[in-house]
């Protein structure tokens, strides 16, 4: 088994997704661990980096997290939300 190391977007908020991609690689890391921010033109230019990297190096792993603040909702409701975030990663894979 090999061990896999993911660079935290966590401490790196200040980047845009292009800098990131190539912090990740200068560094040597396997991919990256990621709470994409309620961004939309971030999360655009993430997953069009995210998609880049792929293509070149299938073995890319990114995990994405969900962070979001405690609210009194439904299950349906929580879903709905996982969904849409699926939905837009789907987009841009």
């Amino acid at each position: 088994m090999a061990l896999k190391f993911l660079l935290p977007f966590w401490g790196n908020e200040t980047l845009k997704p292009d800098d990131f991609f190539n912090l990740i690689k200068s560094y040597g890391f396997d991919g990256v661990e990621i709470n994409i921010p309620k961004k939309s033109i971030f999360e655009t230019q993430f997953y069009n980096v995210l998609y880049t990297e792929r293509k070149n190096n299938s073995n890319f792993i990114c995990v994405l997290q969900q962070v979001i603040g405690m609210e009194i909702e439904t299950p349906e409701s929580y879903l709905f939300k996982v969904m849409r975030r699926l939905e837009n990663m789907i987009h841009y894979r």
